[in-house]
């Protein structure tokens, strides 16, 4: 089962003398007192939060699907209709179209808006408090980078962000909750056979969290209460202390039913009421309470002091239904943070698909209205009195079939039938439709065509395409810098847990460490995290999130620009820029010799940088000493000065080798310099410098050398290019 672990940020030896491990056996007084604060904050807000859980309702509503809802202020609940039917609606019966169908554009609009934001990891950056401290400050600020990989791994980023970017879209404010978790079934076990204990990012929609609605920010709030709904057998197993006092469909701690019921509604999928007889006997509402100590001031005087002792950071606690189950000391900045997807006032802010829902709404109507034309207004057929219409309605249809009719002299039969004129669909029916679900729709959310890379007739020059895709990422721009924010601060939260757990320092973790296929595995100790002081900001020079088919535009654009540019083609020709074009074009089949070349170079690099260069053999410094005294020899010879003898030192860089030979005939030679070279003008070997892996680096330097004596050999061998066809021939010169 999952536990929290227990926090750094906690006192555990003192509490534990008091009350026991997570302060399990706090008195039945401060268990009283503590439910009664939360019931008070819980109860805070009542009418505004009700107008705010009413509107997320719709929105979630509206995601799945279910569009045609009316909210009944008698029963204080969305009820859904029924074509042709009739709904009551407070005291009065209103009558439902014949036609109710959803044409969803809603779902759509909040892919698209979610595709943008997902489509490349938050950009954050680590940085050091104090860069001229090199032994503390900067290799805790260079682990925690590299740990940041680890915690997108156990968390699925991708997951997480694609959650963080739909309830920015559905309700427009999320609190994520970060914190150390052991579970043995998620984690697996360690060498000794104990549970696993990894960092853990929760989101939480407004339907899942509670906080003051008038708090400007996070620092103004004096509480944050997140409300889940485990199964019954999950509780009692998470906290078996508790097992028996928690039970099926308890009361909460002051939450309304009109909340419960909205929360849990989602989960099921319930167009309006949920089935609660059939919910309430396995479930159990479970809050999670962080208080600030101001909020100990409520408290009754016969247990305020005992609050201020035991948690002087604040409050984490934990209730199923209205039992206690355990708490801690913790300050709810180290762990929680609280996210808009738009500026405004206050916390309850609308989400980005807020203003779709009544075009979405006019949308379904027209739409509907549409079909009713087609349906209902088939022009009727006349005919004279003398048709026998019941022989018609009975007639059957078969291919041949043989009618017998009346004759008039005169008259042809045919005159004796005519048609009711043909219902138009009005034109202004189709202009609505088309501006509700492009125009309008793409204004109110941003998702403009340029931001998927769509063309568009008006927009043929590339300049003015351009101009028109920065301003839909301008739009989107707003929501992706909070997504940035709440990564970042959600980085630092978990890596600072991470460093002030004692357990957890005695770990190393094997991280991936780059992007792409540059990607290299590391091991990094978790005890550098505890050497200095960072902090983790968003990148602000990261590229914007653009999706796979606005980089394959972009990208066929340069391509037709590099004809005839030689300094794009060779951009172009680069390996790493061939594996990302590979990836665009989505040709994942291709096999790409310099990308491969790269990847082998990479490897070789991380080999020499864990091993030193090979020292010359005596017999090759007798070589080369023998060279020196026939030099010398002949400079005698000849009358010339001798040589000055040779540099010792430079002696032995000249003739040392890497410890990872090159292959003359088989390698890429020019592709695995040029690796070389990046590399060794690159952040890694300034990483490497600070460790003070100096022949690590030369051992790296060496083996560039060799490719690149092998790269001129190869050249000098190829035969000059032939003259151009028509240009004369070079003159020869005498000798």
């Amino acid at each position: 089962m999952a536990a929290f672990a227990a926090s750094a940020f906690a006192e555990p030896e003192e509490q534990s003398a008091d009350y026991g491990e997570m302060n399990r056996d706090l008195p039945e007084n401060m268990q009283a007192a503590l439910a009664d604060l939360i019931t008070r904050f819980m109860e805070q807000d009542r009418f505004v939060r009700r107008r705010e859980v009413m509107e997320i309702r719709k929105g979630r509503f509206f995601d799945r699907g279910d569009q045609y809802i009316y909210w009944n202020d008698t029963s204080q609940v969305y009820a859904t209709g029924e074509a042709g039917g009739a709904l009551t609606i407070g005291s009065q019966s209103v009558d439902m179209p014949r036609y109710m169908d959803v044409y969803d554009i809603y779902k759509p609009y909040e892919s698209t808006i979610t595709a943008v934001l997902t489509q490349n990891p938050p950009g954050v950056d680590f940085q050091p408090d104090d860069y001229m401290n090199a032994e503390t400050d900067i290799p805790a600020a260079q682990t925690a980078e590299k740990y940041r990989h680890h915690i997108d791994r156990v968390n699925d980023r991708k997951k997480v962000q694609t959650e963080i970017a739909r309830l920015f879209f559905t309700d427009g404010r999320v609190v994520v909750f970060n914190h150390l978790v052991t579970d043995k079934e998620r984690f697996g076990v360690d060498d000794e056979g104990n549970p696993k204990t990894e960092p853990v990012m929760e989101v939480f929609g407004v339907l899942e969290s509670k906080v003051p609605i008038l708090a400007k920010c996070q620092s103004d709030m004096p509480y944050i209460i997140l409300t889940d709904d485990p199964d019954i057998v999950m509780a009692k197993g998470e906290y078996p202390h508790a097992a028996a006092k928690i039970k099926e469909g308890m009361n909460t701690l002051g939450e309304s039913a009109f909340e419960r019921l909205a929360r849990l509604g989602v989960l099921q999928g319930t167009k309006h009421r949920l089935q609660a007889s059939d919910s309430f006997r396995h479930i159990v509402s479970r809050h999670r309470a962080f208080l600030r100590p101001e909020c100990f001031e409520k408290l009754p005087d016969d247990v305020k002091d005992d609050f201020k002792a035991a948690f002087p950071d604040g409050i984490y606690a934990t209730f199923c239904g209205t039992t206690y189950c355990e708490s801690e000391n913790l300050s709810m900045d180290d762990c929680l943070v609280v996210g808009h997807a738009l500026p405004g006032d206050g916390q309850n802010r609308q989400g980005i698909g807020k203003p779709l829902i009544p075009i979405q709404e006019s949308f379904n109507d027209l739409v509907n209205l549409w079909k009713e034309i087609f349906d209902y207004c088939i022009p009727t057929i006349w005919m004279d009195k003398v048709i026998d219409i019941q022989a018609l309605r009975e007639q059957a249809s078969e291919p041949g079939n043989h009618q017998s009719a009346p004759k008039y002299p005169g008259e042809a039969l045919q005159n004796m039938f005519w048609p009711e004129p043909e219902s138009q669909v009005p034109p202004d029916l189709l202009q609505a439709l088309d501006y509700l679900s492009t125009q309008l729709a793409q204004f109110v959310t941003g998702a403009l065509p340029t931001l998927i890379g769509a063309s568009s007739d008006d927009l043929k020059v590339a300049k003015t395409y351009q101009m028109a895709k920065d301003a839909a990422l301008g739009r989107i721009g707003l929501p992706w810098g909070s997504l940035q924010e709440i990564y970042a601060k959600s980085y630092k939260q978990l890596i600072l847990q991470v460093a002030r757990d004692e357990a957890m320092q005695e770990r190393s973790v094997s991280v991936l460490v780059g992007e792409g296929n540059k990607q290299q595995p590391q091991m990094i100790s978790l005890k550098d995290l505890t050497k200095g002081k960072f902090h983790c900001f968003p990148d602000t020079d990261t590229s914007f999130p653009e999706t796979t088919s606005a980089q394959r535009q972009n990208l066929m654009l340069i391509m037709q620009m590099a004809v005839g540019a030689p300094p794009l083609q060779q951009i172009l020709q680069e390996p790493d820029n061939q594996e990302k074009q590979k990836e665009i074009l989505g040709m994942t089949d291709w096999v790409i010799p310099g990308a491969e070349a790269r990847d082998k170079q990479l490897r070789e690099i991380e080999q020499l940088l864990r091993a030193v260069p090979i020292p010359p053999s005596p017999q090759e410094l007798m070589k080369a000493s023998e060279a020196f005294g026939h030099a010398v020899g002949l400079a005698a010879g000849t009358g010339q000065p001798p040589p000055p003898p040779p540099d010792q030192k430079k002696l032995m860089e000249a003739l040392s080798k890497p410890s990872v030979p090159i292959d003359e005939q088989f390698d890429y030679h020019q592709f695995e310099y040029e690796e070389c070279k990046a590399w060794l003008s690159s952040e890694k070997r300034v990483e490497e410098e600070e460790k003070g892996n100096y022949l690590g680096i030369e051992n790296v330097r060496l083996h560039g050398i060799l490719h690149f004596k092998q790269l001129q050999a190869q050249m000098a061998q190829m035969p000059p290019p032939a003259p151009a066809q028509g240009s004369p021939p070079k003159p020869v010169q005498a000798a």
